[in-house]
């Protein structure tokens, strides 16, 4: 919100505290309208650039910003590319990597992507069970009534 002050008793005081505030301006009567417009002005192409940094924000983090991954790394641009590329496909996909890199949020991602993104969708969290499990012993239901991941015990 944008306020310019005008007042018929100045103060000091009453400036710093209107400018504490957040007041644009503090105009004191008799108005001097060139100081006034100026003030106005000032706001107008303050407005207009907060307006164009909005725009230019949104704009950055729709290109940054992958089914609601956020990532603008060499690294990151790459994961996004490979999931762009294999969502098309019914294939099982295992995603690997340290605690906290965001598997899931790519499964997510990988799975609104896909053919198959309306059916059941189950995450599994291998965390403690070791990797004796294998990839290889990993199947999945027919994808084209949806599928789940399950591991063979």
């Amino acid at each position: 919100m944008y306020v310019i002050l005008v007042t018929g008793f100045y103060s000091v005081d009453s400036a710093i505290e209107a400018i504490k505030h957040g007041a644009s301006d503090y105009l004191c009567k008799p108005l001097d309208y060139p100081r006034l417009l100026k003030a106005l002005d000032d706001i107008a192409e303050s407005f207009t650039k907060s307006l164009h940094v909005r725009d230019l924000e949104a704009e950055l983090l729709d290109t940054l910003q992958f089914h609601g991954i956020v990532g603008r790394s060499a690294a990151m641009l790459e994961v996004f590319d490979l999931a762009k590329k294999i969502s098309r496909h019914y294939t099982n996909v295992l995603i690997s990597g340290p605690t906290g890199c965001g598997k899931e949020l790519v499964a997510h991602a990988l799975r609104q992507m896909s053919p198959v993104a309306q059916a059941r969708f189950a995450v599994c969290n291998w965390n403690g069970k070791g990797w004796n499990v294998t990839a290889a012993k990993l199947q999945r239901d027919d994808p084209w009534t949806g599928g789940v991941l399950k591991a063979e015990e």
